[in-house]
């Protein structure tokens, strides 16, 4: 019997599907656990819920065929939607492969952006949505409550362990609010970037003002919960996100500003500063640590506070 080529040419166009969905499938099986970190569990996630769809395709496939309703040309023709999707959903499978955190986000977006099928681009719109529930709600802990958590580090923010409140005394002119926490810049999203520092600096001002024993509450909390029913990635929800950070940031910084000038009084410190190191009694103080030298080489827990204040009280500058 002759072959009809047309027929050979649709089954040979129809059969990738199930590589596709194999391929995808083992992506799923790799990395749909915790060990590859929150995005990329929430990214499987999103995957499935579009592989839900391809099965119930297949199954309304599976209603046509016992019916005698379906054909091959029909097969191929109803395939045609299916086959774009999982054709390049297996490619960007394929390309976050080993890819975790704020990196696998920009390997989506890039997908996102570089397309302008709108089938395609919903689909990529509903697994960054999908991917950065986590992330958003480690960006909202952080800039709300100073609150790092990464287990899985997949996070933009990473704390120094090598710095603690412990060993403050030993990194003091190591610019320890500096080095503590840091942008990891390979796990911040794209989409993000412009306001990348403004969020570490406001975890890092909130993590100050927690360090002196002060109860952190941010005022813009909750309008943070609004986005984890709004796409990021719609022009108007995304000015709205950096506007909320903005405000947070200034919010952070005046906070920051009334803790050193009113409540710690930096002011006269620095003025003391000025007063005993760099000009009124520069003399009083060189002489004093010759007199004090041998009290001042002893442990600060054994040194006498009451001689101290001797040397102090004997100078005309006090």
């Amino acid at each position: 019997m002759k072959k009809d080529p047309s027929l050979l040419y649709m089954i040979n166009k129809i059969l990738p599907l199930s590589t596709y969905y194999d391929k995808i499938s083992q992506y799923l099986n790799l990395n749909n656990n915790l060990e590859t970190g929150l995005i990329s569990k929430a990214f499987c996630d999103g995957i499935r819920k579009i592989l839900r769809e391809y099965v119930l395709f297949i199954n309304q496939l599976e209603i046509e065929f016992n019916i005698d309703n379906l054909d091959i040309q029909k097969l191929w023709y109803l395939s045609q939607p299916s086959l774009r999707l999982l054709e390049n959903l297996q490619r960007l499978c394929y390309q976050a492969s080993l890819i975790k955190g704020g990196n696998l986000l920009n390997v989506i977006y890039g997908f996102y952006q570089n397309t302008t099928d709108t089938e395609l681009k919903g689909m990529y719109k509903l697994l960054l949505d999908k991917a950065f529930e986590p992330y958003l709600v480690r960006i909202r802990l952080w800039v709300c409550k100073g609150l790092l958590e990464d287990k899985y580090d997949d996070f933009m923010i990473v704390s120094n362990s090598e710095y603690s409140k412990e060993n403050l005394a030993e990194h003091y002119l190591d610019f320890y609010w500096d080095k503590k926490f840091l942008l990891n810049k390979e796990n911040v999203p794209e989409f993000i970037n412009i306001v990348a520092d403004k969020i570490l600096f406001i975890g890092k001002a909130l993590n100050v003002l927690l360090e002196s024993g002060n109860i952190v509450y941010c005022p813009y909390e909750a309008e943070f919960e609004v986005f984890k029913n709004q796409s990021l990635f719609d022009v108007e929800v995304s000015n709205n996100f950096q506007h909320l950070i903005d405000k947070t940031y200034e919010w952070t910084n005046s906070t920051l500003i009334t803790l050193f000038f009113k409540e710690e009084n930096i002011v006269s410190i620095i003025k003391s500063m000025k007063k005993f190191y760099l000009m009124e009694c520069g003399d009083f103080f060189t002489h004093m640590i010759d007199l004090a030298d041998e009290l001042l080489l002893q442990p600060k827990n054994t040194i006498s506070f009451e001689k101290l204040v001797k040397y102090l009280s004997n100078n005309k500058c006090i």
